[in-house]
């Protein structure tokens, strides 16, 4: 089962990500990036630590800043901490949907997102070592919605970073 979401989850962020680069790509309305702000409510954050693992939760606002509906991912946000610079990932979630909220131009969302690596054995995710006090980002999917599709709801991909955070001990 685990397995299956796995792939599930790869092979969506594998289609977002083919998308973005078409889209930087491309030329032409159909494939401008999408416009968005994406912040956090918290500036700080506390990381808890339990005998089951490490976790914490920022609150992000998604703003559509573009005259397009938008699609955003609610699933498969990364956490990446900045290290020696560089923006890490160390948390990248298991998510058994590809959730996907649409607003219109100029709406704002907002989304709770848990960030948790266990040490139990057998338990997913795993702990990334690296998780821990620092400066963090997370990072969302996000495209267009398409109402010219026959599904009226396909993804031009895009991944948008919020702005940075701290997680304290």
């Amino acid at each position: 089962m685990i397995h299956s979401i796995i792939r599930r989850r790869k092979r969506f962020f594998s289609i977002l990500f083919a998308g973005s680069v078409a889209g930087a790509c491309g030329s032409g309305s159909q494939t401008q990036l999408p416009q968005l702000a994406v912040s956090t409510i918290e500036d700080n954050v506390q990381l808890r630590q339990t005998a089951e693992g490490s976790s914490f939760t920022v609150r992000a606002v998604v703003t559509n800043r573009d005259s397009r509906e938008l699609s955003v991912a609610l699933c498969g946000m990364e956490a990446q901490r900045e290290i020696d610079g560089s923006w890490t990932t160390v948390f990248t979630p298991y998510c058994a949907s590809n959730d996907v909220k649409t607003f219109a131009s100029g709406e704002s969302l907002v989304v709770p997102i848990s960030v948790f690596g266990y040490t139990v054995p057998g338990k997913e995710p795993k702990l990334d070592p690296r998780m821990v006090p620092g400066r963090y980002r997370v990072r969302f999917g996000v495209g267009v919605a398409d109402a010219s599709t026959l599904t009226g709801s396909h993804l031009l991909g895009h991944v948008q970073a919020s702005t940075p955070f701290v997680v304290t001990q």
